[in-house]
């Protein structure tokens, strides 16, 4: 769940991006791990939904590879705020830290207006997506991964 204050914009790529409508110190929680707003569907249960409530999240999800679980698991996350509105950066203004996974910090300050990025390759940081040429969710829901087996 987003912790500081924001708002979507145009980005510079012809989308729609996270701002900042706050200044922002380095270290500042940003995003924090909520079940509330953040949930794992798996790609079988997202192809099973009714085309309506699929078109109402789809701009909400994003895929990840879950390794920690047994077999690891490839899914989708939502987030039912707008931190899906974050886009990547290789030199991101926001990213996890090693002591606390499940929160995002400004890696450096941010100023009020200023689009909040942040490296995708955190999310599957054995590139067990992109090695299966997943580059974005509609991709993934053509590969429709459901399971892979040690992160083959």
């Amino acid at each position: 769940m987003l912790q500081i204050k924001t708002y979507l914009a145009p980005d510079r790529f012809g989308g729609t991006g996270l701002f900042a409508e706050e200044d922002i110190t380095a270290g500042q929680v940003i995003w924090r791990y909520d079940p509330a707003t953040t949930s794992y569907i798996p790609a079988a249960e997202y192809q099973a939904l009714p085309e309506a409530r699929k078109a109402e999240i789809v701009r909400h999800i994003y895929p990840v590879y879950l390794p920690d679980e047994t077999p690891p698991l490839i899914g989708l996350m939502l987030n039912t705020d707008n931190t899906s509105y974050t886009n990547h950066s290789d030199q991101p203004n926001s990213g996890h830290t090693d002591r606390d996974p499940d929160i995002n910090i400004a890696l450096r300050p941010i100023q009020k207006g200023e689009e909040i990025t942040c490296n995708y390759h955190e999310f599957d940081p054995q590139n067990v997506i992109a090695k299966m040429g997943i580059s974005t969710c509609k991709d993934f829901l053509l590969a429709n991964p459901v399971r892979i087996k040690n992160g083959q």
